[in-house]
């Protein structure tokens, strides 16, 4: 059911702000975890209601124990669906090119360098 309602509020609230379709189909999934209120509330409800306060906190724990275990891999797949995950992408090696030019008077070598104009006669 809480998993349910994330998913619920995370695309309902997305849409309602106009967010990508894809920011909210994966928004909920980082809220699986959060679950340090619901225990504070478990706890009192355990404390107000002694008749059936402890069955009902040991579900809300085992519930949140699930949660602990689901969420992260959860979260994991979000941040990489989204494309947040920011691995680090292979270096290209760099090359200078080289171009052969044919003039009238005979062929000159020039090679592509970093310098402002781009291109620099090879001497």
């Amino acid at each position: 059911l809480r998993i349910s309602s994330l998913w619920l509020g995370a695309t309902l609230g997305g849409w309602l702000a106009g967010r990508p379709k894809k920011e909210t189909s994966y928004a909920w999934m980082g809220y699986v975890t959060q679950a340090g209120v619901a225990m504070g509330l478990a706890k009192d409800v355990a404390h107000q209601f002694p008749e059936w306060g402890h069955v009902f906190a040991s579900m809300m724990i085992f519930t949140m124990a699930i949660n602990q275990i689901v969420g992260p891999p959860l979260f994991k797949y979000a941040i990489v669906a989204m494309g947040e995950n920011r691995v680090k992408q292979p270096k290209q090696a760099t090359t200078k090119a080289v171009e052969l030019e044919l003039p009238a008077k005979g062929p000159t070598v020039t090679r592509r360098d970093p310098s402002p104009n781009g291109v620099r006669p090879n001497k």
